[in-house]
């Protein structure tokens, strides 16, 4: 996960290691430290909020992308989730949008169900997320 509130990264970590004790979590709190990590090791998913001072995750989403990292799961993580936002997102390269959570709780649902989603082809997840002309935040219910 990359995002630059730190309290943030304390409480998705929290619900993660709820849900799933084994899954390993690492924390990023730029997108540099996180690209300079992608040189050594891959990830199975990775969370990438959006607005971060420095390089914002449109940003780092994209040289992700210029790595040729296509199908690495990258779910683009945000309190803003105006439709702008959300197209920009899926144009930099995102499998799915997020909306931040306002509690411990609904993070927890949204976790539960997109781990529950197959991502061996997150092309299908993505494209999941289109309705109509326009992509939308993936919704745990």
């Amino acid at each position: 996960m990359v995002d630059d509130d730190e309290d943030d990264l304390l409480v998705f970590e929290s619900v993660l290691n709820s849900l799933s004790p084994s899954t390993r979590f690492r924390a990023f709190t730029t997108g540099i430290d996180l690209l300079a990590q992608l040189s050594a090791e891959t990830p199975d998913l990775i969370f990438l909020d959006l607005n971060m001072p420095g390089m914002n995750g449109h940003e780092c989403l994209r040289r992700i992308r210029g790595r040729g990292m296509h199908a690495l799961p990258v779910i683009a993580f945000s309190g803003s989730d105006f439709g702008r936002v959300i197209d920009d997102s899926f144009s930099s390269g995102a499998t799915m949008f997020l909306t931040k959570p306002m509690s411990m709780q609904q993070l927890s649902a949204q976790l539960t169900a997109l781990f529950v989603l197959d991502w061996t082809d997150p092309g299908t997840i993505r494209r999941a997320q289109r309705q109509g002309e326009r992509f939308v935040p993936f919704s745990a219910i």
